[in-house]
């Protein structure tokens, strides 16, 4: 299972790779950066808790202030 995620997850990161390019030919350089964390936000949040059959909010925690630290960096 994990070794699905991670082919998806390549992919995917090859796909926002080339739209990030896209996007910087036409949009200045905060907007493409808050565009690379907001918009994958909800599959993030959807990928999170499809992995887990236990919600855990500990982790969801740990991993809101994580993305938060992402963005600020």
């Amino acid at each position: 299972m994990w070794a699905l995620f991670t082919i998806l997850a390549i992919f995917f990161q090859i796909i926002r790779n080339l739209e990030q390019k896209k996007l910087h030919k036409d949009l200045d350089v905060f907007t493409t950066s808050w565009s690379r964390f907001i918009l994958p936000f909800p599959f993030a949040i959807i990928a999170v808790i499809s992995t887990y059959n236990y919600f855990d909010y500990q982790f969801f925690h740990f991993i809101l202030i994580n993305a938060l630290f992402q963005i600020l960096g």
